[in-house]
């Protein structure tokens, strides 16, 4: 069996952003009745300033970072180190460029800058700087305030989450729950998108949150999230096997990053408390796919075990399985028949209806080239992508995993292709082979494909194939 590649993407939640490999950003405001040790981490976040920025990123992972192997065992960012590149909004260039580590904030030289591959403006990846393993961004002007609205440090808590699934996390355990479901292991949700397991698990979510926060009726909340996950798990037995390693990966990534913003330490718990109480996602909203719900659903579990069961980061380690059914392993199910989820699903009907008119216009060129062999495919390699990728959400369609609002850059000797929000697919035998359906204006001459419309920027050398009458153009 083909070993599947692990993504790395930043999911966009409306116009950007989001880590898909990383964050699920709530966009709610400060409130300024939200603890003090939380209000300091978005407070400078807020200004437009990249340096201002670059410099409350430092300050939290000089103050966390320390003490990281206390919220994960073995996780040690002591000796990692964090590289931010400062983008031109307009050109794109690189301006400036920054190192962190937990004792030093240095502005690069450009040399040093010179010497770096840094990723596209919003994207991450893995580096090694002055014998320092660690992590390389890229952000810009326009970057810094759209995230600051939404988290505490975009730059740091990229750096923590993502650091944990480059060098800690042990991706070779997940390799027997992949063929366990026949290789049918990943983040995307069939569509249309279903309403009834989004509220599902919005249920499950919603029930932990309340056991955290109301610990002596922890018992009765945590068996009725039991039984909505038993509901989900019988009820859609694919999504179920499918999502796994998501959940797992991603949950425990989520709860690691989320409790590194925060005084993880030298607060009371009752300030710890309040802290990881202003963090959850409380509303009617559900989160509309997979991919969402894992990062949730694990901090929301991971908060709850930390009172009940100081030894389940080792064991959930040692024996992979999702935060949520660690929880609620030996818990009794309780009937949830509350008036509650008539809310929810009325509300959630009307959500995902809506959520899934907008994909239909965002897959519409993928409609257009499954109906008409004409239309010419741009087929792009992974080996070639610059760091990550940004995308809203991902999808199966028609067999095909469909990466929606799909922005990245791909980059090799002979040429290169900037890619903005334009949705494209991947074929199950074809993993980390990007294809774009080419519904705009192109030329090709002398083996070169030249396009320069919104959404996509191409100048590279390509080979011209043709399968079952229709062309593919591939960036090799």
């Amino acid at each position: 069996m083909k070993k599947k590649k692990i993504i790395i993407a930043i999911l966009a939640i409306g116009t950007v952003v989001l880590l898909g490999s990383s964050l699920i950003f709530k966009g709610d405001s400060i409130d300024k009745n939200s603890p003090k040790i939380i209000q300091e981490g978005k407070k400078l976040a807020k200004g437009k300033d990249v340096e201002e920025y670059v410099g409350n990123a430092f300050e939290m992972f000089k103050k966390h970072g320390p003490i990281s192997s206390e919220v994960w065992q073995e996780y040690d960012l002591s000796d990692k180190i964090i590289i931010i590149g400062e983008r031109d909004n307009k050109t794109d260039d690189l301006i400036r460029g920054w190192s962190l580590t937990t004792t030093d904030k240095k502005e690069l030289t450009k040399d040093e800058i010179n010497k770096i591959e840094f990723p596209s403006s919003g994207g991450y990846n893995k580096v090694n700087f002055e014998n320092k393993d660690g992590i390389t961004l890229s952000i810009n002007e326009k970057i810094v305030p759209i995230f600051s609205l939404m988290d505490f440090n975009y730059i740091y808590e990229v750096a923590v989450h993502e650091m944990y699934h480059f060098y800690f996390d042990d991706m070779t355990k997940y390799d027997e729950i992949s063929k366990n479901s026949n290789g049918n292991s990943d983040r995307y949700t069939a569509f249309p998108k279903d309403t009834m397991p989004r509220v599902y698990r919005k249920m499950i979510y919603d029930n932990i949150v309340l056991a955290y926060e109301n610990p002596l009726d922890q018992d009765l909340y945590l068996g009725k999230a039991k039984y909505w996950n038993e509901k989900w798990q019988n009820e859609y037995p694919q999504e179920y096997n499918q999502s796994k390693i998501v959940d797992i990966a991603e949950g425990k990534a989520r709860y690691i990053e989320y409790l590194m913003c925060i005084d993880y330490k030298d607060i009371l718990i009752e300030e710890k408390t309040e802290a990881i109480k202003s963090i959850f996602n409380k509303n009617l909203d559900v989160l509309d796919g997979i991919d969402s719900e894992s990062y949730e659903l694990g901090f929301a579990s991971g908060v709850v075990l930390d009172r009940i069961n100081s030894n389940w980061k080792k064991e959930i380690d040692e024996n992979p399985q999702r935060p949520v059914e660690l929880l609620l392993k030996d818990v009794q199910v309780v009937k949830d028949d509350s008036d509650y989820f008539d809310k929810v699903l009325k509300k959630a009907s009307y959500q995902i209806k809506k959520s899934n008119k907008k994909i239909e216009k965002k897959i519409k060129s993928i409609e257009e080239a499954e109906n008409n062999n004409n239309i010419p495919i741009f087929q792009l390699n992974g080996d070639f992508m610059n760091g990550s990728y940004t995308t809203s959400d991902f999808i199966e369609y028609k067999g095909k995993v469909v990466v929606l609002d799909f922005g990245a850059t791909f980059k090799n000797n002979n040429g290169i292709a900037k890619i903005d929000k334009l949705s494209s697919y991947l074929l199950k035998e074809q993993d980390g082979i990007y294809n774009l359906p080419l519904t705009m204006n192109y030329k090709f001459e002398n083996n070169r494909l030249v396009i320069d419309e919104k959404g996509i920027s191409v100048d590279a050398k390509v080979k011209q194939t043709n399968n079952n009458g229709r062309i593919i153009y591939t960036m090799e």
